[in-house]
């Protein structure tokens, strides 16, 4: 009897150790990366919105699970596509009143949402390019990391307004 109540608690103990191993916390994902493929992606559809845009407003607080040090990077990296990068949202920017008619802004505005790690090497999530109330673009991204690097493999359910 007490050696059946020893391998009982063997095997209790090897099954909690079993369901508290995530493999996702061994891999080192780099969230500011995801959401820079992403936000580089989006920038490559519907082009005219971005002709003459005295700013990219990005909304940090859209960027889930980025670090300050994740966000600072993508900030840095899409001054590629214009020298003034702004933390801003939508509501902010209407705030600010930094519409003009109330329909459509001198820069453009980029968003993400609804990241999903579907693996360790495949990330799903939705973006945005808001420039007016009839100048928007929209989808779903999907990447895979190859060779430790996130690359675009789709935009799908893309949207236009």
């Amino acid at each position: 009897m007490r050696v059946v109540h020893i391998l009982l608690m063997i095997m209790i103990s090897i099954s909690f150790i079993a369901c508290s191993y995530s493999e996702e916390a061994d891999v080192d994902v780099n969230y500011g990366d995801i959401y820079l493929v992403a936000f580089e992606a989006i920038m490559e559809e519907d082009v005219a919105l971005n002709e003459g845009a005295s700013y990219i407003a990005i909304d940090s607080r859209t960027l889930d699970l980025a670090t300050e040090e994740d966000i600072d990077s993508v900030f840095g990296a899409m001054k590629v596509y214009n020298e003034i990068i702004l933390d801003e949202s939508m509501k902010s920017l209407e705030d600010k009143e930094m519409f003009i008619d109330d329909n459509y802004i001198e820069g453009i505005l980029l968003s993400a949402s609804d990241l999903e790690l579907i693996s360790d090497n495949k990330a799903v999530l939705k973006v945005s390019k808001f420039k007016s109330r009839k100048g928007a673009v929209g989808g779903t991204v999907t990447l895979e990391r190859k060779d430790g690097m996130w690359v675009l493999v789709g935009l799908t359910n893309m949207w236009m307004s």
